[in-house]
């Protein structure tokens, strides 16, 4: 049976388009989240296949000792760089703007279809394939152009994200963040994470992003890579995200708690979670009574 609890409710948003239909989306996507307004905050779901007597009282008894977010769509709204991207990319290296900007469209398929395919194309991708098409003398340079975190200056942070994990940190649970980094950086994404003044609620060593493990979300590499920094047992942590093919798939198969946010990009194909939230501010009350076993 379905455990649902409707808080309150709001007028549709609109659904903001994404990349082709299968996963859902991608990192950093071109597209914004802006008129997405919550509809549902706060439910459970049945989470997939059905569970076993013995791995439905396990998964009631763990002790959630941590959680994980994804970046782009749940801590961080997106909203499209393509146009500041291309007008830097192309100050730099003294072309057309409209050129640059329809080979970064063109990149942003490739790294589309790479990472559906379970492999990272990120900031290293676009600029080799920038290469191509362009003159660059010096590939490093060109990197700490479109890594420029001012270029990322319209996302902003999700509604009440700063409360949900201060809440999260005073109920004694460590957190951290798994991502996939598109064409912005691991790097960039620290910075940008500072600027709103979140960083210092993660845990400095579980701050997993594709361009630095080398491989993307569903794979369980990246999740790990997390959970070394958190010092915790998949069973003991939570990952949020937004995502059914990368977060939920993902968290789950290695037997993490999975919480898909849909308040910014409402993922429709796939794997469900145990749990939707569409309010981050929900988000500690009903981690906390879902260990409990409520």
């Amino acid at each position: 049976m379905v455990q649902h609890a409707q808080l309150w409710q709001s007028s549709q948003g609109q659904t903001v388009p994404r990349p082709p239909a299968g996963s859902g989306g991608s990192a950093e996507p071109l597209d914004s989240c802006s008129g997405l307004g919550p509809k549902v905050i706060a439910s459970v779901v049945p989470d997939g296949p059905p569970l076993s007597a013995a791995a439905a009282k396990s998964r009631r008894a763990r002790c959630l000792r941590a959680v994980t977010f994804d970046f782009w769509g749940t801590l961080i709204w997106p909203e499209s760089a393509l146009q500041a991207r291309a007008a830097a990319v192309a100050a730099h290296l003294g072309v057309e703007e409209a050129e640059v900007a329809r080979a970064i469209e063109s990149a942003f398929l490739l790294h589309t279809e790479t990472w559906r395919s379970g492999r990272e194309f990120g900031l290293n991708g676009l600029i080799q394939h920038l290469r191509q098409q362009f003159e660059i003398s010096s590939p490093a340079e060109l990197r700490s152009v479109i890594a420029a975190p001012q270029l990322l200056s319209a996302s902003r942070p999700a509604p009440h994200v700063a409360e949900a994990l201060t809440e999260l940190r005073a109920a004694g649970l460590r957190l951290g963040v798994v991502s996939d980094t598109g064409f912005s950086p691991g790097t960039t994404l620290r910075q940008l994470l500072s600027e709103h003044s979140l960083l210092d609620k993660f845990e400095p060593s579980a701050l997993a992003f594709s361009d630095e493990v080398g491989v993307p979300k569903p794979a369980a590499t990246i999740f790990q890579a997390a959970l070394v920094g958190l010092g915790t047992l998949p069973e003991e942590t939570a990952h949020v995200g937004d995502l059914r093919f990368t977060d939920v798939v993902g968290a789950r198969a290695l037997g993490m708690m999975t919480v898909r946010y849909r308040g910014c990009h409402d993922d429709l194909a796939g794997a469900e979670a145990d749990m939707i939230v569409d309010d981050l501010s929900q988000l500690p009350s009903l981690l906390l009574e879902a260990a409990r076993g409520n």
